[in-house]
């Protein structure tokens, strides 16, 4: 009716009391006999035909009370335990709110997903609604030391897997819509085997060609239109002991012709950008055997012509091309596993590029990518350190600084996917070498862990983020030593 009502339990008296609300501050009250004492009390609304009574009674035990048409409670209704949720005792559990100790409590949302939680003190009662009118629910919960307000954000869990049954490492996983039918579609590049292309209408999976023509010792590989004919291309990378960069053209039609390759020396990782500012689309790449940095330039058909090696400190490991700078180039940063840093590398306006800056990150880092992190409007940099088990994030700042946190893993980290699942700043999914996976988000100035992806223990080769589905949620397409792996995702509300 519009006015607020009240629900209490007395665990003495074994009794249930309902305060009617009139707007006016008064209320009318009506009180229930329980037969057992119930050790905890849960309203939902939005529930027909109206609301519902959710009473806990001892470990495990749960019962429903409905409420009918005209404000009286039905009988009290069993229902199994969950399996993920197991009552105590020694816990209060009001909403969908668990303790798990003094400083730990588990909450079950409305969405039917669960995430953990730590406070400074006992929890004894949340309650669940938008307090913000954002659309996206929020949490009041009452503990010993007050009252928290938790507002919530739009989140994403990784919820269910299928595999494709491939038999070789997937080194590259490239998602995009290679036969333009409004579907997202998929390239696996494997290591000693011919790429593979999933079609995201049909499902099925086919070798981009047959003979050892099309089998490379890849690396890692790239999606790009190097020949302007508004069709993706497939570059790969191969390492030793062949040491060579194919350029595999696409027909539009989902498919790729036969490779062209070039002599380069073993590469370890590639990135395709106008480097060199002709409205071509050139290649950098990481070299595996030493430590340095390769260029090769586009001439427009799809060909591409080493012209130009850099020498670098340390083992080169991941690329990413950003503009630090600000000048409207496209420059480089080159992860340095031996040194456990970054290198900066500025564009000199003729695809040459200058060491201007050495960042220190994490221990070994293998992976690097480029987003906005905080939503300031300036690219960051995210590395992926192996050695160190920790995320390192390079913060640009306004004075042209770079401010570090470093994120702690259980494991070696292998990839960390910056995700824009709320507008202007990025989450990150951070995988480890077996694929399992964390998910961080910004809080003000702090990060912090939200959920986890659990995954098969598979050796963790290569990654990509991307609505797979169409559902508008994002998806993980990982590439493992033993094939490749798909895990829809779904949007969830999170505090």
């Amino acid at each position: 009716d519009g006015a607020l009502d009240l629900a209490a339990v007395s665990l003495q008296r074994k009794a249930l009391a309902l305060a009617w609300g009139s707007g006016g501050g008064g209320a009318a009250l009506e009180g229930y006999a329980l037969e057992r004492g119930p050790l905890d009390l849960a309203m939902e609304t939005g529930v027909a035909p109206g609301l519902r009574l959710v009473l806990g009674d001892g470990p495990g035990a749960l019962g429903r009370m409905d409420l009918g048409a005209e404000r009286s409670l039905g009988p009290l209704v069993e229902l199994a335990p969950s399996r993920a949720i197991e009552l105590r005792r020694s816990a209060w559990r009001t909403g969908t709110f668990f303790g798990r100790g003094p400083a730990h409590a588990v909450y079950l949302g409305t969405d039917g997903l669960q995430r953990e939680f730590a406070f400074a003190s006992s929890v004894h009662q949340v309650e669940e609604g938008d307090l913000d009118g954002d659309g996206v629910p929020d949490l009041v919960v009452r503990a010993d030391d007050g009252i928290a307000l938790l507002h919530g954000r739009t989140s994403q869990d990784f919820v269910r897997g299928a595999d494709l049954g491939l038999a070789a490492p997937v080194v590259a996983t490239l998602p995009a819509d290679l036969d333009r039918d409004g579907v997202r579609d998929a390239v696996l590049v494997l290591r000693g085997s011919a790429p593979r292309i999933w079609s995201g209408a049909t499902g099925a999976v086919r070798a981009v060609g047959e003979g050892e023509d099309f089998v490379f010792a890849a690396a890692d590989a790239t999606l790009a239109d190097l020949d302007a004919d508004g069709h993706l291309d497939l570059i790969v990378a191969e390492a030793a002991p062949d040491g060579r960069l194919a350029v595999l053209l696409g027909d539009g039609a989902g498919g790729f012709g036969p490779p062209m390759r070039t002599p380069t020396g073993a590469l370890f990782r590639i990135v395709a950008a106008d480097l060199d500012g002709d409205g071509s689309l050139d290649v950098a790449a990481t070299l595996d055997s030493g430590s340095g940095l390769l260029r090769l330039r586009g001439t427009g058909d799809g060909n591409l012509i080493p012209d130009w090696e850099l020498p670098l400190p340390g083992n080169t490991a991941g690329i990413a091309t950003l503009d630090f700078n600000e000048d409207g180039r496209v420059d480089l940063a080159v992860a340095l596993y031996g040194e456990s840093a970054v290198q900066l590398l500025a564009n000199d306006g003729h695809g040459r590029f200058l060491p201007c800056q050495i960042l220190p990150v994490a221990e070994g880092p293998v992976a690097l990518r480029a987003a906005d992190l905080d939503g300031d409007g300036r690219q960051d940099l995210v590395a992926a350190a192996y050695g160190g088990r920790a995320t390192s994030l390079l913060l640009r700042t306004a004075d042209g600084g770079w401010e570090r946190r470093d994120l702690p893993a259980p494991r070696p980290v292998w990839s960390a996917i910056p995700l824009d699942l709320r507008g202007a700043a990025a989450s990150l999914l951070v995988l480890d070498e077996f694929g399992q996976g964390e998910i961080w988000v910004p809080a003000g100035d702090a990060w912090v862990r939200e959920g986890r992806h659990d995954a098969p223990e598979r050796e963790l080769l290569s990654a990509a983020v991307v609505d797979l589905d169409g559902d508008g949620s994002l998806d993980l397409l990982a590439g493992t030593a033993q094939g490749a792996r798909f895990v829809y995702g779904r949007c969830i509300s999170s505090d």
